[in-house]
């Protein structure tokens, strides 16, 4: 059993340290890499840190001012909880990604009936489409009360 626990670990050890021991052609290849090996906390963490030092780096090429790594570090750490209870109070910008539906067409010998519905304030509105084999329409209705 220990051994099947060191085996797990050192495969989810290699998985993680992918990211500094691969070779990447290009700085999206390798941010690409950290998406998939990283879960969305680690990730978010990762890419303040890197901000964290390009800004830095930019402080000592125009400014001829160089932070502490412990400076950078406790302003990582702080922006990143400011940035998780930022999106637990406030909704997003923009809606989460919807999935694209697709008609997904019946059997030969079938007809497919689509309908919806809304109510708005005392009033409902629906509609109905009946759809062929090839997803043709056949017929509908809407109506409003």
């Amino acid at each position: 059993m220990k051994d099947k626990i060191a085996s797990i670990r050192q495969t989810a050890d290699s998985e993680r340290f992918r990211i500094i021991n691969n070779d990447f052609s290009s700085c999206i290849d390798w941010l690409e890499e950290a998406m998939r090996v990283l879960d969305k906390k680690a990730m978010t963490d990762f890419i303040t840190i890197l901000w964290n030092s390009w800004n830095n780096r930019n402080n000592i090429l125009f400014q001829s001012k160089e932070e502490a790594t412990w400076v950078i570090w406790e302003r990582v750490k702080s922006l990143s909880k400011e940035f998780r209870i930022h999106n637990v109070i406030n909704r997003p910008i923009l809606p989460p990604h919807l999935v694209d539906k697709k008609l997904e067409k019946p059997p030969t010998d079938k007809v497919k009936i689509n309908f919806d519905a809304a109510i708005i304030n005392d009033k409902i509105g629906f509609g109905v489409l009946a759809r062929d084999s090839e997803g043709f329409v056949m017929g509908g209705s809407c109506g409003l009360k």
